[in-house]
């Protein structure tokens, strides 16, 4: 008995044994028969931010249950999405109906349930940003909600990275009624003369960026980022300066976050690409499947990078998304 792992790296890959969940109670019913069988338990998403080995020995749920309702709290608006809908759609469904803060987020590929998981962010604004709380299933089919604070959100980080038998159910957002456009960003500023009309207008803008610089999932198989902006000290940064004449460089909280796409475009890695697997020509960042890519040629490239940047620049990448095995 095997299942079929959806991936958008799309590597052949089967777990032991899997289902789909299209509840909570689907999901304690999913975990009792991965009990039965003595195998680990995993819910995954869309599967946009996996890598999945050709055999995984868990039992692996599909997150599919759908459902966005939307109430005010002291006069916040707030919206409960399930872990199942998809995260692009409830961007565009926020911005049309008068519902703000998510628009920089437009195009992120996955599911609302792994949106918390990986804490996603694009262009100054991350999900932990507007998350009131998260609804889980634990490991004893048990619900719980979690606040904002009990996430332990960071930068592409959160607790669920670290206890992976909370199952996202659904997501609380807090959102906001008032207009408050973030355009920090060059490319987010350059898509307007003077300043962004209103929400939809800018879900169009990051759509447009991100169409731009990123491979459709759907066409050419990647997992969008495949390494973490390192964070390095104050001491490392300086000298990686005597390097690079334009070092991409923020003051963040622990240190001085660098551009992984940069270090790794300043390595050649742009042009040297394997004949199943290279780095998007315009996102350096992104790997791309070119082919009937596996599993263990995505990760040896991967590793390659990895090796190399580390050689260079004494600067060591860490993947972003989740290894299934």
């Amino acid at each position: 008995m095997s299942y079929p792992i959806p991936n958008t790296l799309n590597l052949p890959a089967n777990a032991q044994a899997g289902g789909l969940a299209t509840s909570i109670e689907d999901v304690r019913r999913l975990r009792e028969m991965a009990d039965d069988l003595g195998l680990p338990f995993r819910a995954i998403g869309a599967g946009s931010n996996i890598v999945p080995e050709y055999e995984v020995a868990e039992f692996v749920a599909v997150m599919k249950n759908r459902g966005v309702k939307t109430n005010v709290k002291q006069g916040v608006p707030h919206v409960d999405v399930a872990a199942g809908e998809n995260w692009h759609d409830l961007v565009t469904y926020c911005a049309s109906k008068g519902l703000h803060g998510l628009e920089n987020l437009a195009l992120i590929p996955g599911t609302v349930g792994a949106a918390p998981i990986q804490n996603i962010g694009a262009y100054g604004v991350e999900i932990s940003d507007f998350i009131e709380s998260v609804t889980v299933c634990d490991e004893h089919g048990l619900k719980q909600i979690l606040s904002q604070s009990d996430c332990g959100f960071s930068y592409r980080e959160s607790t669920f990275k670290t206890q992976p038998e909370l199952v996202v159910v659904s997501v609380q957002l807090a959102l906001s009624r008032e207009f408050n456009p973030r355009l920090d960003y060059p490319d987010v500023l350059a898509e307007f003369d003077r300043s962004v009309g209103d929400a939809n207008a800018l879900v169009t803008a990051i759509t447009s960026i991100r169409q731009r610089k990123l491979p459709d999932p759907a066409i050419v198989p990647n997992v969008g980022s495949f390494f973490k902006n390192p964070v390095v000290t104050v001491s490392i940064a300086s000298r990686l300066r005597e390097k690079f004449k334009n070092l991409v460089a923020y003051e963040v909280q622990g240190g001085i976050k660098l551009s992984a796409a940069q270090l790794i475009d300043h390595a050649g890695w742009k042009d040297r690409p394997t004949d199943k697997v290279g780095c998007w020509q315009q996102q350096p960042l992104v790997l791309v499947n070119l082919g009937g890519a596996t599993t263990e040629d995505v990760i040896a490239y991967a590793t390659a990078i990895q090796q190399e940047v580390l050689a260079l620049y004494g600067v060591q990448l860490e993947l972003e998304p989740s290894l299934l095995s």
